[in-house]
């Protein structure tokens, strides 16, 4: 790992190195980390004269291992005390996405547009990369099913938008390497690592989760001027994709694919997998695979490479 502050290497005189966890979404939802990324960073006082002028500007902080991204910000409370020097450093995304979307005073309005590619423009407004072959790949999704939202967003935060635009496509958008990748439920199968008994130190612990609650009554979906597609009185699950929401469409086609796809997933049994797997295999887990073991396909909920000998990973089926 190494630790740059203001360009300068601190890797070897930070007190306690930060660990840091790979997390996923679920579907439907935003990365939390993109809006509320914090850590702390301790330093011995002698380095106090170094951060003194913080009151003056911001020095930029960019952690990184094995040449991924792990953290980029910067510093934004500066304290000490008589031995150390404590930072608390915030994310850029978390200023940006904490931000409210103003364009010229007025109203930002998109018309027509696939979800895939209304991320892509909200992020290109904020100078984010979208990751090229996840843009492509969705766009083409969005295509083929024909699956087209508009965007009226007036006083709200770039991350509410955001949130919105996963949850009625069902996808979820997540940060790896300082790129973003939006995935997608579609029902269909992913690209897969295969993981066979040999790779498991700890063998798995499995566990059957509900996953929009105990019992599935279905997905009730709003559209146009408040339409119900289903007619469900006691649903498990409401999506939003009214006029009245930030992210609408009146396209009763587009209801109804998202309407079967959180029905498919709701209507799914959802298993929980726990383990951890030799320290070898690690450079091939990050955020964006799949892996496939006993007959199932997972999606990584998070990583943690904490040890020297092994890393854990906790994963769901879909």
């Amino acid at each position: 790992m190494t630790i740059l502050i203001d360009g300068y290497d601190f890797t070897e005189d930070i007190i306690e190195i930060p660990t840091f966890d790979f997390s996923i979404p679920e579907w439907g939802e935003l990365e939390n980390s993109i809006i509320n990324e914090i850590i702390e960073l301790r330093l011995d006082i002698r380095f106090k004269p170094f951060f003194i002028s913080l009151n003056k500007r911001k020095f930029k902080v960019l952690i990184t291992n094995n040449n991924i991204i792990l953290f980029n910000g910067f510093i934004d409370i500066f304290t000490y005390d008589l031995t150390n020097i404590i930072l608390s450093c915030k994310s850029e995304t978390s200023v940006l996405f904490n931000s409210n979307f103003t364009i010229d005073s007025y109203a930002y309005v998109i018309d027509n547009a696939y979800p895939s590619a209304i991320i892509k423009e909200i992020l290109d407004l904020t100078g984010l990369n979208f990751n090229e072959l996840s843009y492509k790949s969705n766009l083409s999704y969005d295509k083929s099913v024909q699956m087209t939202f508009n965007v009226t967003a007036e006083n709200i935060k770039y991350s509410e938008i955001l949130q919105k635009v996963c949850e009625v496509s069902c996808g979820y958008l997540y940060l790896y390497n300082d790129e973003f990748y939006f995935e997608r439920y579609t029902g269909n199968e992913k690209p897969t690592i295969e993981i066979d008994s040999n790779d498991w130190i700890d063998y798995p612990v499995i566990e059957l989760e509900p996953r929009f609650g105990s019992i599935w009554n279905g997905v009730e979906v709003k559209f146009g001027s408040g339409i119900l597609l289903n007619n469900l009185e006691n649903s498990s699950l409401v999506i939003d994709m009214s006029n009245s929401s930030s992210v609408y469409t009146s396209m009763v086609t587009t209801a109804v694919i998202i309407s079967d796809l959180y029905n498919s997933l709701g209507s799914t049994k959802k298993y929980k997998l726990t383990g951890s797997l030799k320290k070898s295999l690690e450079t091939l887990f990050n955020k964006t695979i799949y892996f496939k073991w006993d007959g199932l396909t997972y999606k990584i909920i998070n990583i943690n490479t904490d040890s020297k000998v092994l890393f854990t990973v906790t994963a769901e089926s879909i």
